[in-house]
């Protein structure tokens, strides 16, 4: 049965993995996910894997284990080590997912808030709904314009395009993001939003379904 204690995160300072706790989450399908639990309700769980973070129906989960000694140490280090560095800073990153359709990726916008993106290369734009946008920025100062964008079913919805000033995942980052508040809601109840090109054009982005991994990789 599911561990009860894990009921909620013991903060989201994503910087300190040393003072969290790593757990073992056994599915119904027979995946596991090792990882720091950052919140949960009634019906998801949202994991932080290494790089980013992925949501988990609380129905297919079986148990929660919490990680010990050399096996939290594992786990400890293969969440740290999918960062490489240069100069210039993390220029590559890797993002484990559990799900391939919704690729969910922690995010922090503006240098404040973190939110969690579903990853959508068929988005030309980081995507935003107005209550995470009211987070991020003061709406009613921002500088933007009116957009129409466009979808791959066909359809055209109406928003307003700002300017994020950073947005940074899994330790790399890009700067003055071009950024869609959807006026009319093209996602699913409870997401925060999409991760779109305009971020995502700054990488080379590479799938490694074997390893369930998103690499992306900073354009030189």
């Amino acid at each position: 049965m599911v561990v009860e204690a894990y009921n909620k995160a013991k903060g989201e300072d994503k910087g300190d993995l040393e003072s969290k706790e790593i757990v073992l989450i056994n599915l119904k399908n027979g995946m596991n996910l090792k990882g720091v639990i950052l919140s949960r309700n009634g019906k998801e769980l949202t994991v932080d894997i290494g790089g980013g973070s992925v949501g988990v129906p609380v129905r297919d989960v079986v148990n929660i284990e919490a990680l010990a000694g050399e096996a939290r140490t594992k786990v400890l280090d293969e969440m740290t080590g999918s960062l490489e560095k240069d100069k210039k800073g993390v220029r590559r990153t890797e993002i484990r997912y559990g799900d391939p359709d919704r690729i969910t990726v922690g995010a922090l916008l503006n240098g404040t808030s973190r939110v969690d993106l579903i990853l959508d290369t068929g988005s030309p734009y980081v995507v935003l709904t107005p209550a995470t946008a009211q987070r991020v920025l003061n709406i009613d100062k921002a500088i933007s314009k009116a957009v129409k964008m466009g979808w791959t079913d066909g359809s055209v919805t109406q928003g307003r395009m700002v300017l994020l000033d950073s947005v940074v995942v899994g330790g790399i980052e890009a700067n003055n993001v071009k950024a869609v508040i959807s006026e009319v809601s093209v996602l699913d109840p409870g997401t925060e939003g999409l991760l779109g090109m305009s971020f995502l054009n700054n990488f080379h982005i590479k799938m490694d379904s074997g390893r369930k991994v998103v690499i992306l990789e900073r354009k030189r």
